[in-house]
């Protein structure tokens, strides 16, 4: 409950290794403003939508990217991290689910599925659920779920068709 939600938030404060010099990257949030593209990321019940926006000639440094997500979307990210956005996860849980018109899904949800369904509690977590979420069960997660056969890829943009399969393969 809401660690989806957390991962999401994580994987743009993650830090990999570049493999040329061994050194430890700038955070992907960095690291995609560097290549020129903007970003949004949103996490539902049965899935979360990472949406990156570049220059053409990013793609191939956004689709590597995109690979580290799937092999290891919370690298470099340490538990004082965890911590820091926990606290912005729990506000956007105030601000969304407790002073807005989502006021309303916490009943709806109890009323229309029984105690065991996944849909019975609200996908972002409550404060109780967040407070327990630690890196490990994150990593947990990320390892579990984060893999190649449940992800969808979409590439829309100015380049030349025949060339994308090369690049997510490479990549």
């Amino acid at each position: 409950e809401g660690i989806a939600h957390f991962v999401e938030h994580l994987w743009f404060r993650s830090k990999h290794i570049d493999p040329t010099s061994g050194q430890r990257l700038p955070k992907v949030w960095d690291l995609i403003s560097d290549l020129g593209c903007s970003l949004n990321a949103s996490t539902a019940d049965d899935w979360t939508n990472y949406m990156t926006v570049c220059p053409a000639t990013s793609l191939p440094a956004m689709l590597r990217l995109e690979s580290l997500r799937l092999t290891s979307a919370v690298e470099g990210v340490e538990e004082s991290v965890v911590d820091t956005e926990r606290e912005v996860v729990r506000n956007e849980l105030r601000m969304r689910y407790e002073n807005a018109w989502a006021t309303i899904l916490p009943y709806l949800f109890d009323k229309l599925y029984p105690d065991t369904h996944p849909y019975h509690r609200l996908g972002i977590g409550s404060h109780g659920s967040l407070d327990n979420i630690r890196l490990a069960d994150i990593q947990e997660f990320v390892k579990t779920n984060y893999r190649p056969e449940n992800t969808t890829i979409v590439v829309v943009g100015a380049f030349d068709l025949a060339d994308i399969q090369e690049l997510i393969f490479d990549n």
